[in-house]
């Protein structure tokens, strides 16, 4: 429940943005990670208030991230940058399959984009290297984490 207080109270109800402040410029990451909080803890809220707050946010959250998409399909470190990289994008895209799982609309679009970035950044050996400007060398922590992200949201499969 303080875990949620938190979240909740660092949510900023005209830009979507889940961020404390303190992260050094860097704000997608608790976006994302608050985001995927919110979505996976959605369901098990019995206090009605409470959940239409979560929703609110979330759906503001979903909104944000699809506007913060790149032109190649990533996201970067805060919301309006042009540029993009794996760990960032991995972390947004785990949010919206939790949002996606919670029941939420999540745009196809969004996903596919998304999709065909992290394809454009895999290596010839299968991973997925830090951008798609950087060099061929896998990085270990985002081909992991990316691993889970095969069975796109709003797919039969």
């Amino acid at each position: 429940k303080k875990a949620l207080r938190f979240v909740l109270r660092n949510a900023d109800p005209n830009t979507g943005l889940i961020s404390a402040g303190q992260e050094n410029g860097r704000t997608m990451y608790p976006h994302g990670f608050g985001m995927l909080f919110l979505a996976s803890t959605y369901g098990m809220e019995s206090d009605e208030a409470v959940r239409e707050r979560m929703r609110k946010v979330i759906d503001k959250g979903i909104e944000l991230i699809s506007q913060s998409q790149s032109v190649r399909g990533g996201w970067y470190y805060t919301p309006a940058s042009p540029n993009d990289e794996g760990s960032v994008t991995v972390t947004q895209l785990q949010a919206l399959r939790a949002a996606h799982n919670a029941g939420f609309v999540v745009p196809r679009e969004t996903i596919e984009k998304s999709m065909q970035y992290l394809e454009m950044c895999r290596t010839p050996e299968g991973g997925i290297r830090y951008s798609f400007t950087s060099s061929n060398q896998t990085r270990l922590p985002i081909s992991a984490a990316a691993t889970q992200l095969h069975h796109k949201p709003g797919s039969s499969s």
